[in-house]
């Protein structure tokens, strides 16, 4: 799946294994003090506007990968999306 967005990123990889781009990525159960893992990245403006093709490779789990974008980085504004119920 090819995902695009307006602003650079970070993510972290929460359930799963897969793809990242080029990369392989997936959950870590522990880690331990030094050891290296594959559940964080950062994408760049440019390739966030020309796209990350994300692949899940298990045939059981899904791949959950959450995002977070920094301040006026031009996405929507959760807060303003946001109407209580009445």
């Amino acid at each position: 799946m090819l995902i695009r967005d307006r602003a650079a990123y970070g993510c972290l990889v929460v359930q799963g294994r897969g793809t990242f781009g080029r990369f392989d990525c997936e959950s870590p159960t522990l880690l331990r003090y030094g050891q290296m893992s594959a559940d964080e990245f950062f994408v760049s403006h440019d390739l966030a506007q020309a796209g990350v093709e994300i692949k899940n490779t298990s045939k059981y789990e899904p791949l959950v990968i959450l995002k977070h974008f920094g301040p006026n980085c031009g996405m929507p504004d959760v807060e303003a999306m946001h109407r209580p119920f009445r």
